[in-house]
């Protein structure tokens, strides 16, 4: 899955591979680097329609400010559209 440009195991497997930040963190520390942050991307953005966030004054607002606080928690991280991991040098922040 990870040699395929699509993410798929094989012709019969119908979906792009999706990781779990577990999955994703393993990965970046076997490079060799040091996770930073992990953040979930779109956790209510899909779920809430598009005529309510473009027809109801400062919606947009408030679902963008409702995203940045479950961004960083991990019990969004299962139900979030895209995972972020933000992978640092070893040593990059330390003196």
């Amino acid at each position: 899955a990870l040699a395929d440009p699509d993410g798929r195991w094989g012709e019969g497997d119908p979906m792009p591979r999706r990781f779990t930040a577990e999955q994703l963190t393993a990965l970046v520390e076997g490079a060799g680097l040091r996770v930073g942050a992990v953040h979930g991307v779109r956790v209510f953005a899909d779920l809430v329609p598009g005529v309510l966030v473009d027809t109801e004054p400062a919606a947009l607002d408030a679902l963008l400010k409702l995203e940045a606080a479950a961004a960083e928690l991990p019990a969004f991280h299962s139900v979030a559209t895209q995972l972020h991991v933000l992978g640092e040098t070893r040593g990059a922040t330390e003196s």
